[in-house]
């Protein structure tokens, strides 16, 4: 499957990536390349595969808040880059518009 240029822009504009014209042209290799192995894989028979999964459903602890002492506590904020009345502060992850990146 052949990538557009236009493809690769709006793939990179979604990724938040500034890309020159020889990163462009490579992505355009490569991303269509990836895709043509997948198109390949996905035409593979598929009764002959083995199921390789469990039956297990959540098999993940749930979480629980657990207390700390007050030294303990005082440590950890005291060992982290930046905090706020006491709570551990980090850098936001998630913006409201485009242009906040």
């Amino acid at each position: 499957m052949k990538l557009s240029p236009a493809d690769i822009e709006h793939l990179a504009d979604l990724s938040h990536l500034a890309l020159g014209a020889a990163e462009k042209k490579k992505f355009e290799e490569q991303l269509s390349s990836i895709l043509d192995y997948v198109n390949k894989l996905q035409e593979l028979e598929k009764a002959e595969a083995v199921p390789t999964g469990t039956e297990a459903v959540n098999v993940f602890r749930e979480d629980k808040v657990t207390a700390c002492d007050a030294a303990t506590r005082e440590r950890i904020i005291k060992n982290f880059p930046a905090s706020v009345d006491g709570l551990l502060s980090v850098p936001a992850v998630f913006s409201e518009t485009k242009d906040d990146f």
